[in-house]
């Protein structure tokens, strides 16, 4: 009973925490609508600014959108670990929850290890690179 309330409390928490940080993070995707001729003038074709001076091209969106997930990833991968910290924690010798612990703090590193091959392989194939 007390071990159900620890993790419904837990898992509260990290959607918590995800929502707070998507929060903080939308902005960081919206920019302020102006005229083409605006842009024009730094040599983009394109009818909206992507922060500041600078008009938007592909790869400022592109990169935006990079950062944007690296960051969910990474919140992602924290709450695994914590999460298959917990579950570890509280196995209280019980081998099937500690191997579930285990297997979900694994699962967490393997995950970001595919997120960073991923972003790797993307850059070698994006001509020029992405970063």
């Amino acid at each position: 009973m007390k071990n159900s309330k620890i993790q419904n409390l837990y898992k509260s928490f990290v959607v918590s925490l995800a929502v707070i940080v998507g929060a903080l993070a939308l902005p960081a995707l919206a920019g302020p609508q102006v005229n083409a001729a605006d842009c024009a003038k730094f040599g983009k074709d394109t009818s909206f600014k992507w922060g500041g001076s600078n008009c938007a091209d592909t790869k400022g969106l592109f990169n935006t959108i990079v950062r944007f997930l690296s960051a969910l990833v990474g919140v992602a991968v924290v709450g695994g670990i914590v999460w298959g910290g917990m579950k570890y924690a509280t196995a209280n010798g019980n081998a099937s929850k500690t191997q579930e612990g285990v297997s979900i703090i694994v699962n967490a590193v393997i995950g970001l290890a595919l997120y960073i091959f991923l972003l790797a392989i993307t850059n070698f194939l994006v001509p020029g690179g992405v970063f």
